[in-house]
């Protein structure tokens, strides 16, 4: 069974969601930019997953990036770990998906 290819991805960035304009939301950089110049943007979902497993923020825009809320608009916790995962169609048609890690940090 193909399941499309699978990628571990590091973001080397900070991420830093308190609200004063600088790394206040996240989203692949790089991934998103490859997305952009090869025109893959159409079929899209982007999700951040806490520890427990559970997904807490889904948007289908590459514009739309994590702001460190959950789906009930409750900032996460800070300093933790979450798992990141972007799915998408390449310009091929086959599915890709990229898998990594972001850290909600604090000041």
């Amino acid at each position: 069974m193909d399941v499309g290819s699978y990628y571990n991805y590091k973001a080397d960035w900070p991420f830093i969601p308190d609200g004063n304009g600088l790394n206040d939301e996240f989203f692949p950089l790089d991934l998103k930019q490859t997305m952009i110049n090869n025109n893959l943007t159409q079929k899209v979902k982007f999700t951040v997953i806490d520890r427990s497993g559970k997904p807490i923020f889904v948007s289908s825009s590459i514009d739309n990036g994590w702001k460190g809320r959950d789906m009930e608009g409750k900032m996460v916790r800070l300093n933790e770990v979450y798992v990141w995962k972007l799915e998408f169609v390449n310009e091929l048609g086959n599915p890709e998906v990229y898998l990594g890690t972001v850290t909600a940090g604090s000041n």
